[in-house]
């Protein structure tokens, strides 16, 4: 079986690949990606991380999955940007996903039981919860995947997935964190993002 979304090596690169990086950049930086008319300011705090870096967490966190559920990845994704703070970060990315035998809805059910079975299988000692929802972000809807992992009581992890589809091209944020204050202005920074329409 071949799953050809992105969330799952979206949030499963992120977990398991975070890295911390002691350069901070001290102001906010505000992006603009023309192909989809979107505009983010990233919180200051937050630094870059190189293509390079990013591309090797994907091809560990595919190889994760693979072990973890016997599905093949198919990773097609495009890395947009990746900026971290210790282990809190967002990730935007994007892929060519075909839609004419499935439903979106329909993959995004697909991707949120493989990644909720695969961090079952990778943190057997933890409570990992998912929901999924979504959220109207600048007038679009987004399907939105939430996972959180729990030891004790304390979170390892919280992971809000956003993805929709723009004509035939997956679209996807990641905010990833471990410290709700750092989390939140990341959130805060991608809900009062835009999109020209």
């Amino acid at each position: 079986m071949r799953i050809l979304s992105l969330s799952v090596l979206l949030l499963l690169s992120s977990y398991l690949n975070a890295t911390n990086n002691s350069l901070r950049i001290n102001e906010d930086t505000t992006l603009v990606v023309e192909r989809f008319g979107w505009k983010i300011s990233i919180p200051a705090g937050f630094s870059p991380t190189d293509a390079a870096h990013s591309r090797a967490a994907h091809e560990r966190g595919a190889e994760l999955i693979e072990k973890g559920t016997g599905v093949t990845i198919e990773d097609k994704t495009s890395v947009l940007f990746k900026y971290i703070n210790g282990f809190t970060q967002i990730e935007a990315l994007h892929q060519p996903l075909d839609l004419s035998n499935v439903t979106y809805l329909d993959v995004k059910k697909a991707v949120m039981d493989m990644m909720y079975q695969t961090f079952v299988s990778q943190m057997p000692n933890a409570k990992i919860d998912s929901s999924s929802t979504h959220e109207v972000i600048d007038g679009l809807r987004f399907e939105v995947i939430t996972l959180s992992a729990l030891k004790g009581d304390q979170h390892i992890f919280i992971a809000h997935t956003y993805s929709r589809m723009f004509d035939t091209t997956e679209f996807a944020v990641n905010v990833i964190y471990n410290k709700p204050e750092l989390g939140e202005k990341l959130l805060t920074a991608f809900k009062s993002s835009t999109f020209k329409k």
